[in-house]
């Protein structure tokens, strides 16, 4: 299927936006040159993140860390798409000494998939549970967009009955169809600058929330919205 498409001898952290859609293809198509792509996407990453790491090192003050986090936990998210996928011990490795040095905060995402996708080494599923605790006590609805409420809502739809309460914090005036006012309300948390509503400010997303938490009430298979809300 991917002969047609001109190969790339190196794939970045620019190349994971392409993940979600080539990892449902793999998952309809099962054709072994799209997960031979995914890979070498998601292990170009890894090596682009831990040559970053490196270059930040030799820096006193370690720039552009947030952005370096950030890109880390979207590797993590990306690479969860892809069972069996291992993520690199290396990436990890840096991640965690960043976190221990206190360099970084907690991050219940980046926490969630950590433990995730260790289900063999219980040093980091602990630090991934710890992560998530610490992170879901400081989750503040009004200072996200819509877009990441909605993907924290799906995470923590994972765990219900834990985070009951934090759900409901975070459902709270954006599934509220009875109020009158509802659509001030989601204009409101839809970002001023924005000329136009797209999937990225997060309005589609609450609608395909709305129908992933319909198909948990009636017990449907839910496993291929893990490529929506990423």
């Amino acid at each position: 299927m991917l002969n047609s498409i001109p190969a790339i001898k190196t794939y970045s952290e620019s190349h994971l936006v392409f993940i979600p859609f080539l990892s449902l293809l793999y998952d309809l198509k099962k054709e072994r040159d799209v997960e031979q792509l995914i890979v070498e996407i998601l292990d170009g990453a890894a090596l682009s993140l831990e040559q970053r790491f490196n270059q930040m090192q030799a820096i006193r003050f370690m720039p552009n860390l947030q952005t370096w986090e950030n890109t880390f936990e979207y590797y993590l998210r990306t690479s969860s798409l892809l069972d069996g996928y291992v993520i690199s011990p290396h990436v990890l490795e840096h991640y965690e000494k960043l976190y221990l040095q206190g360099r970084i905060p907690n991050r219940f995402t980046t926490g969630f998939y950590i433990e995730k996708l260790s289900p063999e080494n219980e040093r980091l599923r602990s630090l991934g549970k710890t992560m998530q605790a610490y992170a879901a006590q400081n989750i503040y609805p009004d200072i996200l967009s819509l877009s990441q409420r909605i993907n924290l809502l799906y995470l923590l739809k994972q765990e219900e009955p834990i985070y009951k309460v934090h759900i409901q914090q975070l459902e709270k005036n954006v599934l509220n169809f009875d109020d009158s006012a509802y659509e001030k309300q989601i204009t409101q948390i839809i970002p001023l600058n924005k000329s136009t509503i797209s999937y990225e400010e997060g309005l589609s997303r609450l609608l395909l929330y709305l129908i992933y938490t319909e198909n948990l009430r009636v017990q449907q298979d839910c496993s291929r919205f893990r490529y929506i809300f990423i």
